[in-house]
């Protein structure tokens, strides 16, 4: 590529914000800009010229990649979001999309090749955890739900308890009422007075309650 024309594509490769190589048919690198050079710590004087395979101590070294580079952009003028995961000793673990176009020159000969690099670590990372983040969230939900059922059992035995106690107080009343009746039953007293109707009437008003009573008799 002349220089004034180099200059002007770097200018360009420059504003470009995601990381992006120039290679030529040998696969070395003729310019990258700056978003690669700052991802992935290296510099222009370590780069420009050097196979991709042997830039950074060989982290560009990966098989996906030469197959890519070697094998499927061969056949094909462009190919997009080619998949690589591989630590790299830079940035560490990483997911890239690779994108890449071969552009000809003359008798259709492969001039350049522009390598695009995308990193989508937290959004693979997401998308391959999801499953697992809504299994989560699932078993959460069904562990609140059991725990809401649970309380809510609770709740309905305690009002079935109380019931059951109030029923069994009602009936121990209702024994210890007949009881009072026998005991104090005045049915065999002889007497048909207003006086001692009134005694009795008496009787049964308090009979039921726990009461010390004082009968005055007339002289």
């Amino acid at each position: 590529m002349p220089k004034k024309f180099l200059g002007i594509f770097k200018s360009i490769l420059g504003s470009i914000r995601e990381p992006l190589v120039v290679l030529d048919p040998d696969l070395k690198v003729i310019t990258a800009n700056n978003a690669f050079y700052h991802t992935f710590g290296a510099s222009p004087d370590e780069t420009e010229g050097v196979l991709i395979y042997e830039l950074g101590s060989r982290q560009w070294d990966i098989p996906k990649l030469r197959e890519l580079l070697e094998e499927i952009l061969p056949q094909n003028t462009s190919f997009h979001d080619f998949e690589v995961e591989h630590d790299f000793a830079a940035v560490g673990s990483k997911i890239m999309h690779l994108n890449a176009r071969r552009i000809h020159g003359e008798g259709n000969q492969t001039q350049l090749i522009l390598l695009a690099i995308e990193d989508v670590t937290e959004r693979e990372y997401y998308k391959r955890h999801l499953e697992k983040i809504v299994e989560q969230r699932t078993v959460d939900l069904s562990t609140a739900t059991q725990a809401a059922e649970k309380n809510r059992q609770a709740a309905e035995d305690a009002l079935f308890e109380v019931s059951k106690l109030k029923d069994q107080l009602e009936a121990e009343r209702a024994y210890l009422q007949e009881e009072i009746r026998l005991v104090y039953n005045h049915e065999n007293i002889i007497g048909k007075s207003d006086t001692i109707n009134y005694v009795l009437y008496k009787i049964e008003q308090i009979a039921a309650t726990d009461t010390s009573v004082l009968i005055l008799g007339a002289r």
